[in-house]
């Protein structure tokens, strides 16, 4: 009997196969309005490899959202009317479906260890700082994070400087309450769009600060979905933003003479987060990828020397090449840098600890600014290794 006969004897509409399904292992996930808005964005850019999720207390939002992925936090579905304590209870009351939206296991697959198996193992967080259901609900979402052992890195914006003090305080204060849970941060200033890029129309401002977000998941994607001949992983990816605090993740693309030093130079231009020291970046990881027709050269690797030479000698230091055939004569580098310093406790000079508006409620304090810009305040929070980050700073 040949196998087409065996074939015929078999009764499909019997048989019940089920395909193992495919988890990225990395979510990027927006809080909020405008956090919701970012990932759209994103999605719509079709970046693959990770997934997307948004979570608000505005259904009506979500509803409008093409994000198939979704939360709505708490059961009112109103919003959180620029409360972030409101938005923090809505959020508490749905820890079950983020929990079960981080582990990612509808399988019930197990580990070794018979317990259940965290699909999940980078996520971004983006939210919008200043509002109520970003400045509330962001920090919750990062602590089951925490519990849950993923690496987590927060990406959020605090308001323009035409918005009104009580803004920026709640800003501030979402970002304290985020960072114990976060491993690496990155602060996108609004209040820089419109002096970095003054003839940008006002609705496409919000498209150049999720630039910063399609970014860095992208840097990370691709670092963890290519093979290199030097190669580098997940766990090099981990073991740079691990408790990384302020951070850098970006690339640039650049051809030509010292295109190396040129596109570690764009993938260094960040204008809109807070000013990076390079001097005092203590982890960092490149990867470089060519075309296999142009590949980097010895003495384009002494370009990479000489960035180094500007850094500390101690630094962690990880890199990768990549062949990429898309690429031509062009050289692409992807950086991921983090700046904490395990050594430094940010001492709060001319910084206040006060209560504010917000924070009475919690019968806590909290830093924020008095009569100072507020970039020196942000400066010692991102600063702050996250196992050193307590209550108050």
């Amino acid at each position: 009997m040949t196998a087409q006969d065996l074939l015929k004897d078999i009764n499909f509409e019997n048989l019940n196969y089920t395909m193992t399904a495919k988890h990225n292992i990395i979510k990027v996930i927006g809080v909020g309005g405008g956090g919701c808005n970012a990932v759209a964005n994103m999605y719509n850019d079709n970046v693959e490899g990770v997934t997307f999720v948004v979570c608000n207390t505005d259904d009506q939002a979500l509803q409008n959202s093409p994000i198939p992925n979704q939360i709505l936090l708490g059961d009112a579905g109103l919003g959180a009317g620029n409360d972030p304590e409101k938005a923090r209870e809505a959020a508490q009351a749905s820890l079950t479906e983020i929990r079960d939206m981080l582990i990612d296991n509808a399988e019930g697959v197990t580990g070794k260890d018979g317990s259940l198996k965290i699909n999940t193992k980078m996520a971004f967080i983006t939210a919008g700082m200043g509002g109520g259901t970003g400045t509330g609900a962001a920090p919750v979402i990062a602590e089951v994070c925490h519990q849950l052992g993923i690496l987590t890195v927060g990406i959020v914006t605090i308001p323009f400087d035409f918005e009104p003090p009580k803004k920026m305080r709640q800003a501030l204060d979402g970002i304290a309450r985020m960072s114990p849970f976060l491993d690496s941060l990155l602060v996108i200033r609004n209040d820089q769009i419109p002096k970095i890029f003054p003839e940008h129309k006002f609705s496409s401002f919000m498209r150049l600060a999720d630039g910063i977000l399609a970014n860095a998941a992208k840097s990370i994607v691709e670092i963890i979905t290519k093979n290199g001949y030097i190669n580098v992983d997940f766990a090099d990816v981990c073991t740079t933003l691990k408790n990384g605090g302020r951070t850098i993740m970006n690339f640039g693309q650049a051809s030509g003479e010292h295109r190396v030093t040129n596109a570690i130079k764009e993938a260094m231009n960040t204008p809109l987060l807070f000013e990076y020291e390079v001097e005092k970046t203590k982890k960092m990881l490149i990867a470089v990828y060519t075309s296999p027709s142009n590949e980097i050269t010895s003495t384009e690797m002494s370009e990479i020397k000489l960035l180094m030479e500007t850094l500390d000698k101690d630094i962690e230091f990880i890199w990768g090449a990549f062949f990429d055939d898309s690429l031509g004569d062009e050289v692409k580098i992807t950086l991921i840098a983090t700046c904490s310093d395990d050594n430094v406790v940010p001492k709060p000079i001319d910084v206040m600890i006060k209560n504010n508006e917000y924070t009475k409620i919690k019968d806590r304090s909290t830093l924020y600014i008095e009569d100072l810009d507020s970039q020196e305040l942000l400066k010692q929070i991102q600063e702050i290794p996250a196992y050193k980050r307590v209550e108050g700073l």
